[in-house]
């Protein structure tokens, strides 16, 4: 999926991420260390949009919403379900922070590599599930002759509206 949220300088700032779940009350769950940009761009405006694209279907599911962030055993059990190498990389570093030299990068996520063998439940402090809370989802159904099929649900409150919309 695509992940959009909004720099501090008020430019929409855009990255593919996984979809790591879609909890029973409807939440979008992602991803990510909380200082990468994309973590210090959710604390200061905590909104988003995700759009799923699917070329060879011609479709596509958009969302905007409002982002929360997940209890700390849920970011733990997280990062503990990521491969091994994800789980260096990211105990070794700060995601998204300039390298300095590429042989000190390999050091520090080998140092990791060993910390995580010698405590397979090591967790990061930083990493975060982010739950996006939708207030709109829209539906894509390209058509050859450019007669797409939208669909658009708005929240209100607790409740649901849907319209079809032109294409």
């Amino acid at each position: 999926m695509t992940l959009s949220t909004i720099g501090t300088d008020g430019i929409p700032d855009a990255r593919v991420l996984i979809l790591k779940d879609v909890t029973d009350d409807g939440r979008w769950a992602f991803a990510s260390g909380i200082e990468s940009g994309k973590g210090s761009q959710l604390r200061a405006n905590p909104v988003a949009a995700l759009t799923f694209y699917w070329s060879s279907q011609i479709r596509s599911v958009r969302l905007r919403g409002h982002i929360e962030v997940a209890p700390a055993e849920t970011n733990a059990t997280d990062f503990r379900e990521r491969g091994l190498s994800a789980r260096a990389v990211a105990l070794a570093g700060t995601q998204s922070t300039t390298v300095g030299q590429p042989s000190t990068m390999g050091q520090l996520i080998e140092q990791a590599h060993q910390r995580l063998k010698h405590d397979p439940d090591l967790t990061s402090d930083g990493w975060t599930v982010w739950l996006l809370r939708p207030i709109a989802i829209e539906f894509w159904q390209g058509d050859p002759s450019r007669n797409h099929l939208r669909i658009r649900y708005q929240r209100h409150g607790a409740d649901w509206t849907s319209r079809r919309l032109w294409p």
